[in-house]
């Protein structure tokens, strides 16, 4: 995309918008990010002379490419950006999103920010990202590497050096794109994670590199800059070693899939079992993410902040509403993790949200079918926090549910 807009400033030429059109299309259909950057884009492609027909053409492009994810979203719920303008938009139905689950998403995502959104922290924010500074950012997870810090300096000193060519030069609308799309999240965006601007960082990248790259061959100071480069390539050659090591072990020690996927994948115990007992006609719920693709049987993904058609919000505290909405989606098994209840479960109250699956245990609404032990960790990469927890299918069970409970259920 980023490409395209350079050659339609270049060139003057239609295909060229319908080109960045097309792509940045596809990233607005793949996240409701690239709303921001068909904007940055589309901002850059209005600094011509044709700026009009390039941005209809670059518009309408983009919007076959892209907006029919958003068409869907609007004939469903009423906002074609579902969930984020709840409260403005009269929403279709309100069984899928309604005021206790728009508030506790929006505190989820106030969560994720760590710095305020202001003219001095969007200077910040790229050097505090990069070094880590805040949890929030998760840096340590999907950050930004040390290259674009360490060639800093080098590309101020070009930038500023050959400030002249600076207008004519086709690397400047990518970097304007970038610079337009970081402004747009940073002051928009909900959450400051810094995985998000990964997408458009190596047209930052490209551009820092080339400046860098002019001024040291001028000042004929190469070894700094390539000192630079090598220390990158070590770094993240050194991450990635440690991150591929359990599946090296995986492709010499001639280890099994389920040994791996058991080793790796926190949660993994289960999964056999339910594969191979459970059929196509079962649908199974889980809170576990990482789980779903593994699956080989239908699976209901939930989530306490985004689903509410079955409410496990930690608020959450109605065991038969819980029931009845697990019912109500065809659930016939659930995956819990934890202790059974016993004799009885003492403080019934500190059973919330997911957890009401102990109240419905006691209550004869869900039967565990089988229980098995596995890892449970932080890190798969570097396996910290790892405990053994007990992993429950539990079927849910209507005629006893009602017999043993009379009109509480």
């Amino acid at each position: 995309a980023a490409f395209a807009v350079a050659e339609a400033l270049k060139t003057g030429l239609l295909r060229y918008a319908a080109l960045a059109g097309l792509a940045a299309g596809f990233f607005m259909g793949a996240k409701y990010l690239g709303l921001l950057f068909a904007a940055a884009a589309g901002l850059v492609l209005l600094a011509q002379r044709r700026w009009f027909v390039h941005g209809l053409v670059f518009s309408l492009a983009a919007l076959i490419a892209g907006g029919q994810w958003y068409v869907w979203n609007y004939i469903h719920t009423g906002d074609p950006v579902f969930p984020m303008m709840f409260g403005m938009l009269d929403y279709t139905n309100l069984d899928y999103w309604n005021p206790a689950h728009d508030q506790i998403f929006k505190t989820m995502w106030q969560m994720e920010k760590a710095v305020p959104a202001n003219i001095i922290w969007l200077l910040a924010y790229p050097f505090a990202a990069t070094l880590g500074l805040y949890a929030q950012f998760e840096s340590g997870r999907v950050g930004l590497g040390p290259y674009g810090l360490l060639i800093l300096p080098f590309a101020v000193l070009g930038l500023w050096r050959f400030r002249a060519r600076l207008r004519h030069n086709p690397l400047l609308s990518l970097g304007a794109i970038a610079a337009f799309y970081y402004i747009l999240w940073f002051f928009t965006a909900s959450s400051q994670r810094v995985r998000h601007l990964l997408p458009v960082y190596p047209l930052l990248l490209l551009c820092l590199t080339v400046a860098a790259h002019r001024w040291a061959a001028a000042a004929q100071q190469l070894k700094p800059l390539a000192g630079a480069v090598i220390l990158t390539c070590l770094v993240q050659l050194a991450g990635q070693a440690v991150f591929g090591m359990s599946y090296v072990r995986y492709a010499l020690a001639g280890e099994s899939r389920d040994a791996f996927l058991y080793r790796t994948v926190r949660g993994y115990a289960p999964i056999p079992w339910i594969n191979n007992n459970l059929s196509k006609n079962d649908l199974i719920y889980t809170e576990e993410r990482q789980l779903v693709y593994l699956f080989d049987v239908p699976v209901y993904y939930g989530h306490w902040a985004a689903d509410a058609r079955i409410d496990t919000r930690p608020t959450a505290d109605d065991p038969n509403k819980f029931f009845h909405q697990l019912k109500a989606q065809s659930v016939s098994h659930l995956l819990a993790k934890g202790a059974l209840p016993k004799s009885g479960l003492r403080d019934r109250a500190k059973h919330k949200g997911y957890a009401l699956w102990r109240i419905l245990v006691e209550r004869g609404c869900l039967r565990p079918v089988k229980s098995v032990k596995g890892p449970y960790f932080d890190s798969r990469t570097l396996m910290t926090s790892v405990t053994h927890e007990e992993f429950h299918v539990l079927k849910l069970q209507l005629p006893a549910c009602l017999k043993n409970n009379g009109n509480r259920s």
